[in-house]
C-alpha cells in the first residue's frame, strides 16, 4: 500500500538560490532531495518535476528540474532577463498507486553582472597608490577612493 507521502530532506538554504545572470547553460544551480517512507519500490522511488502554472512567468523557460535527481537546472539565458527573482514550485512524488506528492517553493535570485566591452580601455585612473593609515584609524573607515577612466555609459 502507498500510504507515506514523500517529505523533503534537503532544500537549498532558506529555500533561495542566488545565480549570475551570466551564468552558463547548463550549470547546476541548486538541488533538492525528497524520501519516501513506504517500504517497497514502486511506491518509495521519489521523482522530480518543475510545476509551472504554480511558478514564476518564465520560470520554465529559464529553469528546469531534472526528474531522476532533483538538480535545478539554469537551461535560458538570463543576460538580457529583467527579472530578479523568480519562484519555482517544485514537486517530488512517488511511483505508487495512487502516486503521492509534496511540493516546496524555491526563490531564485538573479544577481546583475556588469559586464564591460573587450579592448574598452576601462582601467584605473592612477595605477600608484600612497596611503598612510593612522594607528587610531576606526574599522571600515574609507582610506582612498579609485577612480575609473574610460568608464561605459548605461544604456537608458
Amino acid at each position: 500500500v502507498n500510504d507515506i507521502t514523500p517529505i523533503f530532506t534537503q532544500l537549498p538554504p532558506g529555500n533561495r538560490i542566488q545565480v549570475a545572470n551570466d551564468a552558463q547553460l547548463n550549470d547546476k544551480l541548486g538541488k533538492v532531495t525528497a524520501t519516501d517512507g513506504d517500504g517497497t519500490a514502486p511506491g518509495n522511488q521519489v521523482r522530480y518535476q518543475l510545476v509551472g502554472e504554480q511558478s514564476s512567468d518564465k520560470a520554465e523557460m529559464y529553469f528546469r528540474v531534472e526528474a531522476d535527481t532533483g538538480d535545478i537546472v539554469l537551461q535560458g539565458d538570463l543576460t538580457n532577463e529583467l527579472y530578479d527573482e523568480y519562484r519555482l514550485s517544485v514537486r517530488a512524488y512517488d511511483q505508487g498507486e495512487p502516486s503521492l506528492e509534496v511540493v516546496a517553493t524555491i526563490v531564485i535570485l538573479v544577481q546583475q553582472v556588469v559586464t564591460v566591452p573587450p579592448n574598452s580601455g576601462v582601467g584605473f585612473a592612477s595605477l600608484e597608490h600612497d596611503i598612510s593609515v593612522m594607528e587610531n584609524t576606526p574599522q571600515e573607515a574609507v582610506l582612498n577612493t579609485l577612480t575609473l577612466e574610460k568608464k561605459p555609459q548605461r544604456n537608458r
